[in-house]
């Protein structure tokens, strides 16, 4: 079967139209003539791409070696080691989390963080 475009079926009368339906199992009757050309394209593009070939990947060639004299000569410098990177920033203490468990096994109960208070009068400049 051809595969056909929208041209080509818009150039054609009615009657071709039926018949080259007929070649896709269609049945015109009833159909508008744009509904019939709408419906071919669709048959032809689904009979071409199953008569088409499966994309096949071409067998690869295995590698060869190369010769030995392509090979980077040997040298007497020795293996380099990777150094160790650089901290960008010093390392901050630990502290364990508030709701960590004690010891005892214990889960540690949340206790709210106490904002801090202003100094006493007592405290002040001066002793007043």
């Amino acid at each position: 079967m051809q595969r056909y475009n929208k041209e080509q079926l818009n150039g054609l009368s009615r009657e071709e139209l039926v018949r080259i339906g007929h070649e896709f199992g269609i049945r015109a009757t009833g159909m508008t003539t744009i509904d019939l050309i709408y419906e071919i394209l669709d048959r032809s593009a689904v009979a071409s791409a199953a008569n088409a070939p499966a994309d096949e990947k071409t067998p690869r060639k295995p590698r060869t070696k190369k010769a030995d004299s392509a090979a980077p000569a040997a040298t007497d410098k020795p293996a380099r080691t990777p150094r160790a990177k650089k901290a960008t920033e010093p390392a901050q203490e630990s502290q364990p989390p508030t709701g960590s468990p004690r010891s005892g096994g214990e889960a540690a109960k949340a206790t709210p963080a106490k904002a801090p208070q202003p100094p006493s009068d007592s405290l002040r400049l001066g002793g007043e």
